[in-house]
Formats: C-alpha cells, structure tokens, sequence
C-alpha cells in the first residue's frame, strides 16, 4: 500500500477497533449478552489481526456470517428503527459485515499487487539469468 493509503487504513482500522470494543461492552446488561459479545469478539480479534494483514478467510467467512445473520434477525419494522431492539442489532451486524467485506477487499487488492510485483521480478531474473 502506498504510505497515505496506509496511513488512512490504520485510521479506518483503529476507529473500527474501538467501535467493536464498545459494542461489547454496551453488550455487558443484555439478557443475551453473551451471543452478542461473541459475534463483536470475532470482529474485534479479525480487526486486531488487520494490522498485520490477516489472512482473507477469517474476513471472508465474518463478510458471508454477518450479513447473513443480519438479513435473518431483521424484523418486520412496525415503528421507528432505533427503538426496535432487533432492528438496531440488525443494523450493528450489517455494519460489522460491512467492514468485514473491506478488509475482504483491501486484503485482495495488496494480495494481487503482491503476487504481480513477485511475478514481474521473476521474469526480470529468468530473462537476465
């Protein structure tokens, strides 16, 4: 990665970080707390792993898991959204789902970038060997 997107990914990282450490802490009174914090845990764990390039499954299987169960446990809204509990746990889940797609997707683009770099030096050293 180039140093400013580097730079802006860390952010992005840290801002997420703390994002899934507050949301199992506000987990802590719930009734099912427990599910709740497990499924924030994996987040925070595959977010911590981010900064040192996590490898894609532990992401890719959080992308299809969260979203996934954010489309099962949403409810027929019959109110406003935030004052329908299932519906805000919904939305934490598509949120959590979402950043998990962009690590997906950031760890795919440096994973090819990679592998080009790699193949383009390989070449270089069989056509000047």
């Amino acid at each position: 990665m180039q140093p400013k997107v580097r730079v802006a990914f860390h952010i992005l990282n840290a801002a997420m970080l703390v994002f899934f450490v507050i949301a199992i802490a506000l987990q802590v009174n719930d009734p099912d707390g427990i599910v709740w914090m497990t499924i924030y845990g994996y987040a925070t764990v595959v977010t911590a792993l981010a900064f040192q390039r996590i490898p894609i499954l532990l992401s890719c299987f959080g992308t299809v898991a969260y979203l996934i169960f954010a489309y099962v446990h949403f409810p027929v809204l019959d109110g406003p959204f935030l004052e329908n509990e299932a519906a805000r746990e919904s939305g934490g889940l598509i949120i959590t789902g979402a950043y998990m797609l962009v690590l997906s997707i950031i760890w795919l683009w440096s994973w090819r970038r990679a592998a080009r770099i790699y193949a383009g030096n390989a070449q270089s050293q069989v056509h000047s060997g």
